[in-house]
């Protein structure tokens, strides 16, 4: 995995062996040991954060530094223990690097926060019913999509209310942590937040403890011949994108067939079939002038 600005490079085999790579002057600053098989991994767009998921748990760490030798680069800044019910199989960041979507092979996704904010439960996302492929945040982050395997995107908008359940959670389990420090009717280490957190926060953030993303549309891609969707990748270009520029949706199928959509509209681009081989990975860059396409089969 590379960082966003290509100053840092992180390889790891099928046991959990990491070598951190510092790819401006090409040596390695350290060796790691995550003591597992990682299944998801991603750097922040900001290039501060990187976050690592082995089976069900995840860490996210501060990015080491490549001005200066010190004795521990990896600093681990905050786990989960079992975020997901079964393995986390991806990971994405928001744009401004504040939130984390991973989705798992349980077919849910989880919204979780960098930072710490009070109140703030992670997010579940269901509705799917096969295999998850990604997921990806909206320039703003006050959308979220995800497309499965056969097809299925599903649409969830921030809704700035919460429900009556995530209340009762919110409530009990400041209950149990009194009961645990044994503090009463006391409001147990009550984060107060100040002025200066919340000028330091983004809206999103403000607004995170109280309230939740609802499902505004469900859509499914034609597929053909019984195919699946193996790949998919999106063109954001984050504070670069002008208004008029298009955000496209890039799918890769088990037959060799690519298609390009407008994330806007869901309206079809362009499809065309590059091979017979399903397409393992696809990218396209921010403008959207380059896909690029690799099949395993075809090495």
């Amino acid at each position: 995995m590379l960082s966003p600005d290509g100053r840092i490079l992180i390889s790891i085999d099928v046991d959990g062996f990491a070598l951190i790579i510092n790819m401006i002057k090409r040596v390695v600053i350290a060796h790691f040991n995550f003591r597992d098989q990682v299944s998801a991994i991603a750097f922040s767009p900001d290039n501060k954060f990187f976050f690592v998921a082995t089976d069900t748990k995840c860490k996210v760490f501060e990015s080491p530094s490549i001005e200066h030798k010190t004795f521990s680069p990896l600093v681990l800044y905050k786990k989960y223990g079992n975020l997901h019910s079964q393995t986390i199989t991806g990971v994405t960041w928001s744009h401004d690097s504040r939130f984390i979507l991973t989705w798992s092979k349980d077919l849910t996704l989880k919204l979780i926060s960098l930072h710490k904010i009070p109140h703030f439960l992670p997010i579940t996302f269901a509705g799917n019913k096969k295999s998850i492929v990604s997921a990806f945040f909206s320039a703003d982050s006050k959308r979220i999509f995800s497309v499965a395997q056969n097809g299925t995107l599903l649409l969830w908008k921030w809704n700035p209310t919460r429900s009556e359940e995530a209340d009762k959670m919110v409530k009990f389990q400041q209950f149990k942590m009194g009961k645990r420090l044994k503090v009463g009717q006391e409001k147990p280490n009550v984060q107060q937040v100040t002025d200066a957190d919340l000028e330091l926060m983004t809206e999103l953030e403000r607004e995170a403890a109280t309230g939740r993303y609802l499902l505004e549309k469900r859509s499914r891609f034609q597929l053909q011949n019984m195919s699946k969707i193996v790949s998919c990748c999106v063109s954001h270009s984050h504070s670069q994108r002008s208004l008029s520029t298009k955000v496209i949706l890039v799918i890769g199928q088990s037959t060799g067939v690519f298609s390009l959509y407008d994330l806007d509209t869901l309206e079809s681009i362009h499809s065309f079939q590059i091979s017979e081989n399903k397409i393992d990975s696809i990218a396209i860059n921010s403008r959207a002038d380059w896909v690029a396409m690799g099949s395993k089969e075809q090495g």
